[in-house]
Order: structure tokens, then C-alpha cells, then sequence
């Protein structure tokens, strides 16, 4: 079944990935919403010599009375490449294809994607997203987000998908203690990068981020059919305690159902992306989110 899933045309994925955005779109459309913005901000930390100043880009959906702001990390190398949006569309991360339906939620969204110069490297956020330039690279969309939304962003939910649970594990973390990092409201972690990927490659949740420092609620999420061997849904239980230490409330939920693969086990179009189950996955995110900020 695997060799089968691996030798689909690639024009039939496209095809797939094309009509799945445009859904996205008109129902997003229908709702009646505003659409997508980039928004580009100058980082402060110095380039390479030679190199043009260091910026970052990210996508920025607006509603009118929002209940709050999710920030949405992607996946695999972070790279999204949103400073040519023709490139940025085409990205078929769970978070990237839902953005939409969340801000249908009542949320303004934001994706950020990776600066310049780690856009520039081929190995993207790659062991970087628990260093400081990255978790400052965060720091410094939430600090824009007042001056393009035109009021406060109102409670910050971060949201991570596969590799991008690290960036918002080691921020909410980081965050606790650091007083130069905003605050934010909460975290949801789903498809949690809980094992290395090879010997090039380590980073990930369990070591190399201090989940018992993480003091906001947390919200982690698993497709009980998720196969991939960097995001076992099991390892959930190891999180949960880790976090639970100061963590003033840690839910789970295991997702089921969905659509046949479209690309292999660790890639977006299948279980560990929540393909086909994206609307009932982000409406229940939505309902978490409010809870919290009811809560608070």
C-alpha cells in the first residue's frame, strides 16, 4: 500500500492540493471574511557580511472582533517562502490549509515563516527553532501584530503542526521565564515531533525542550493512525506529565477517520496531517481556544 500511496502522479497531488486550497478559499469567502495580507518586518540582528538586512515574512488574516490571535508554525523546515506568494500558496501544511476555517473560528491568523537568512540555507529551521534568534524572530511578529491589526491582538494561541511544535514549545518555555519575550495565552501542539530524525537533524520536544517550564495551557494532539516515526501519538502520555508540572491545565485528544494517503506517512497529505479531518480537528481547536480565554 505504501509503494501505491509513493508512485501517485505528481499532477494528481497538485491537482488534490489545488482543488483542497480552493475550498479553503470559498468557504473562507462565504464567511465573509478578509483575505490574506503579507506582512514583511525588518529583524535587528546582523546579517551575514555581504548579505541584504535580515526580514521576515508572515501571513496575516484580520476579522473584526476577534476573540484572539493564533499563530500557526508549520512543519518539515519551516520554509514557506511567503515573500513570493506564488511559492507560499502552494505549501499544503495542515496549518497552512486551514488557516481559513480559523479564522472562520473568530481568531486573527497569522503564519510566520522563516527569515531571510534561514530561507537562504537549505537546511531552514532545522536545529534552530529553540535558539534565541528564532524565538526572537517570534517575538518580534508578536510585537508588530498591534500596529497592523490597528488594536491588541488579544490572547495569543500558539499553534504548531509536526516540526513546528518545537518553535512553540521552546517559545511558550522560553517565554515563562524571559521577560524581553511577549506573553501568551496558551499552546496546541499537534503531530508532536516527540524523536529525532537522524544524526543531522536531533531537535525535537522531549529533548530539547523544557516542557516542565511551559506555565500556559496546553492542548496536544495526535491522529490515533499517525504513523510517522518522528510523531508516535504515544509518546502524548510523556509529554502531558512533563508539561503538567506547571502547566495550570494539559488536555489530549486522539483524532481518527479521514482521508486515504495522498503523499507518504510523515508528509502533510495524510494521518500525521490530519487529511480529511481538518474541519472537525480545527473546530474542535476553536472551541478549546475560547474555553481558555473564557477562563481566564
Amino acid at each position: 500500500m505504501r509503494q501505491k500511496i509513493r508512485y501517485i502522479p505528481s499532477s494528481i497531488i497538485a491537482l488534490s492540493c489545488t482543488l483542497l486550497l480552493f475550498c479553503s478559499v470559498l468557504n473562507f469567502s462565504h464567511a465573509g471574511m478578509v483575505s490574506d495580507t503579507v506582512e514583511t518586518i525588518a529583524l535587528t540582528r546582523n546579517p551575514v557580511e555581504g548579505s541584504p538586512p535580515v526580514t521576515l515574512s508572515y501571513i496575516l488574516i484580520k476579522i473584526e472582533n476577534a476573540a484572539g490571535t493564533v499563530i500557526l508554525f508549520i512543519g518539515g523546515d519551516g520554509r514557506a517562502f511567503l515573500s513570493d506568494w506564488q511559492i507560499g500558496i502552494r505549501n499544503t501544511n495542515f496549518l497552512m490549509r486551514t488557516r481559513h476555517h480559523l479564522a472562520a473560528e473568530g481568531f486573527n491568523v497569522v503564519v510566520i515563516d522563516a527569515a531571510s537568512d534561514f530561507l537562504q540555507s537549505p537546511s531552514g529551521l532545522f536545529e534552530r527553532r529553540t535558539g534565541i534568534e528564532h524565538l526572537s524572530d517570534i517575538a518580534a511578529v508578536i510585537n508588530d501584530l498591534p500596529g497592523k491589526l490597528g488594536v491588541d491582538p488579544g490572547p495569543i494561541c500558539l499553534i504548531g503542526t509536526s516540526m513546528g511544535t518545537v518553535s512553540a514549545g521552546a517559545y511558550a518555555a522560553e517565554a515563562a521565564s524571559n521577560s524581553i519575550l511577549p506573553k501568551i495565552g496558551s499552546i496546541i501542539l499537534t503531530a508532536s515531533v516527540t524523536r529525532q530524525i537522524n544524526d543531522d537533524y536531533r531537535e525535537n520536544l522531549l529533548d530539547n525542550v523544557a516542557l516542565e517550564a511551559i506555565n500556559v495551557p496546553c492542548y496536544l494532539i495526535a491522529h490515533e493512525n499517525d504513523t510517522c516515526y518522528v510523531t508516535p501519538p504515544s509518546d502524548i502520555a510523556i509529554m502531558k506529565s512533563r508539561i503538567k508540572v506547571n502547566s495550570p491545565k494539559v488536555n489530549h485528544k486522539l483524532f481518527a477517520g479521514g482521508t486515504a494517503a495522498l503523499t507518504p506517512e510523515c508528509d502533510a497529505l495524510s494521518a500525521h496531517g490530519f487529511f480529511g479531518i481538518e474541519q472537525k480537528l480545527v473546530s474542535n481547536i476553536g472551541k478549546w481556544i475560547r474555553n481558555q480565554i473564557k477562563n481566564e
